[in-house]
This record gives C-alpha cells, sequence and structure tokens, in this order.
C-alpha cells in the first residue's frame, strides 16, 4: 500500500485530493483528522505487538546467526584462495641455485638433472681398486702393504 503512495506522482495524488474533495466536501479536513488518529492508533499496536512478542530480538539474532554461518562458509574459500596464491608463487618464482638438485625430481614434467663432473653413474662399478662386492680387482696392481 505504502509502495502506491511513494510512487504516486504529482498529477496521481492531485486526482485524489480532487476526487476527495468532490467525495467528503466540507468534512474533508474532520476525515483527514480521523483518519490520521486512526493510522496512529494502528502504529502504536503494531509497535507493542512487535515488542511483546520479541520478534525485533529474534530477527536480530537471526541476522547475527547469519552472519555467523556466512563466515563459517567462506573460511574454507578463503584457505583455497589462500592455498591457491602460494602454489602460484611457488610456480613462478625462478629457482635459485640454493635450492637443492632434488627439486627437479619433485616435478616429473620436468627435464632430468645433469650429472655432476666426478659422480658415478648409477649401475656402473665404483673408481678404484675394490669392486662392488668388497673384493680387488684381478687386473689391478697388488697392494703394497709395507708403504
Amino acid at each position: 500500500m505504502l509502495a502506491l503512495i511513494f510512487n504516486a506522482g504529482w498529477m496521481e495524488l492531485l486526482l485524489v485530493a480532487v476526487i476527495s474533495v468532490m467525495v467528503f466536501g466540507r468534512d474533508l479536513p474532520h476525515v483527514a483528522a480521523k483518519a490520521f488518529v486512526h493510522l496512529q492508533r494502528l502504529r502504536r499496536a503494531v509497535q507493542q505487538v512487535w515488542r511483546e512478542t520479541g520478534i525485533s530480538q529474534e530477527m536480530r539474532n537471526l541476522s547475527r546467526q547469519l552472519e555467523e554461518n556466512e563466515r563459517k562458509a567462506r573460511a574454507p574459500l578463503d584457505q583455497a584462495r589462500r592455498i591457491q596464491a602460494e602454489l602460484r608463487e611457488r610456480v613462478e618464482r625462478p629457482r635459485s641455485a640454493s635450492e637443492p638438485a632434488d627439486a627437479a625430481a619433485e616435478d616429473p614434467g620436468a627435464a632430468p638433472a645433469k650429472p655432476t663432473i666426478g659422480a658415478p653413474v648409477p649401475g656402473t662399478l665404483p673408481v678404484g681398486d675394490a669392486v662392488a662386492d668388497g673384493t680387488e680387482r684381478r687386473d689391478a696392481p697388488p697392494k703394497d702393504e709395507a708403504r
């Protein structure tokens, strides 16, 4: 009902005023005063019922619960966004020389690391006089124990 009054233009209000004068004539001020008194009584009764039933307090409680539930629902999303940003930072940041060589092993799609000079090649015998099982090599010169 109030939406109709607040959306009315000046032409609509003028039309209502003209019809009111035509219907009520000289009694218009008296009728308007009576309508105003009845509206005031209705407003007071609604406010009293509102206070007695505790609707306003219940609405405040519901509003707080709604805000709390919204905050709880957003927490996992915020955590996922933080993790995503952290992962993006790790991926986009260039690798420094101080990082271990095993960093490439963590990324299966990365190119294999180049072996370092002097490092044993996997699957071969170690360099020196001893073989993998602890015996001396046959082609190696005998060790001089007296030295």
